[in-house]
């Protein structure tokens, strides 16, 4: 029977999980530390609105992913085919899958960081609480999380003093400018000033200036910049190879270049596109059907993975957003991904 052991229990880890866990003669483990799933595409307007909403974006890994090996710990490194883990333990594989996706250092509630779902419940709660209390908001860096963010306060608090700052000459910068021509125009009728071209930097509590010596005033300030991948674990190792950005190296078949018992998928690693749920689900697939050769024969011919073209689908409010994809632009198909920001889909 082979092992195969996934880290990190995102969109593409729990992909891999779910599909492994059909088949026969496979012993399927998931280290992550947390014991629930969360919905990443849900998460900002969680942390606007809060209550049952925000509840229905997570659900405990015992409940969706039956009869996994729940491993609550966090990867420290990797020794051959065995995982380090925290307190000095370990666990043996024949095959790893790492799935660590990124993270921002500087919101980190954006992304659930609490072991427990109670304890991340109550922390969406009380930001909830606090965006709900301000009225006046500052946000740093006009990406995909910063305009998203900016969208879902406008359009939950139009009262709100918002404004986007964005170091480029345009948001969504990562996207062609007809992406970023929509964000801009649904964010100015919500009433969100963006502002381009200027960095700001903080001179005293509550109050920023831009480099143009503008002043902000802000009861609340999110910094949308600086996305990390999550491969801190890694660094040193021997069995894996970390470019200048800390993205993992990866070969055609999405294995480490340095043993090809590793599999690394999403953000994680250094595929030539634009970080995507959607695309890393993608590798998800191609990194199953691999898997599932090579249980068969371990010399069978691989799939190979080619990087997609960037697109994009980001809400900006409960009702419209800006959509691209393959030189179209059907910002109608928003309302696809509004209707519960893929909740019921990820649970699957």
């Amino acid at each position: 029977m082979k092992h195969i052991v996934v880290v990190g229990g995102g969109v593409a880890g729990k992909k891999v999980v779910s599909d492994l866990l059909k088949l026969k003669n496979v012993k399927v483990s998931l280290v992550e530390p947390k014991e629930y799933f969360e919905v990443p595409y849900a998460q900002l307007r969680a942390l606007v609105e809060g209550g049952s909403f925000s509840k229905s974006s997570r659900a405990l890994y015992s409940d969706i992913l039956k009869g996994v090996n729940h491993i609550r710990s966090s990867a420290t490194g990797i020794k051959k085919n065995t995982l380090l883990l925290e307190e000095g333990s370990s666990v043996d594989f024949d095959y790893l899958v790492i799935a660590t996706g990124s993270h921002f250092p500087s919101i980190e509630r954006v992304k659930g960081m609490e072991r427990l779902i109670d304890q991340r419940h109550t922390s969406v709660e009380q930001e909830a609480k606090r965006i709900k209390s301000s009225s006046s908001i500052l946000i740093i860096g006009g990406g995909a999380v910063g305009v998203e963010l900016a969208g879902e306060i406008a359009y939950a608090y139009p009262n709100k003093e918002i404004v986007l700052v964005e170091r480029g000459k345009r948001i969504l910068s990562t996207l062609d400018e007809k992406m970023s021509k929509r964000a801009l125009d649904v964010l100015s009728e919500m009433n969100v000033k963006i502002v381009t071209q200027t960095s700001v930097k903080e001179i005293k509590e509550g109050s920023w200036v831009d480099e143009r010596g503008t002043e902000y005033k802000a009861d609340l300030v999110y910094r949308c910049v600086g996305i990390k991948q999550s491969s801190d674990w890694l660094i040193g190792s021997k069995e894996v190879e970390l470019d200048n950005k800390g993205a993992l190296k990866v070969d055609a078949h999405l294995r480490s270049e340095k043993n090809p018992s590793i599999f690394i998928i999403g953000d994680v690693n250094n595929v030539p596109e634009i970080k995507l749920g959607m695309f890393a689900m993608m590798q998800a697939g191609t990194t199953i059907k691999n898997l599932k050769k090579l249980m068969k024969d371990e010399k069978a011919s691989l799939r190979s993975y080619s990087p997609k073209k960037p697109m994009g689908m980001i809400p900006i409010g409960k009702k419209k957003g800006a959509v691209g994809m393959f030189n179209l632009y059907p910002h109608f198909a928003i309302s696809f991904k509004q209707k519960d920001l893929l909740i019921k889909m990820s649970m699957k």
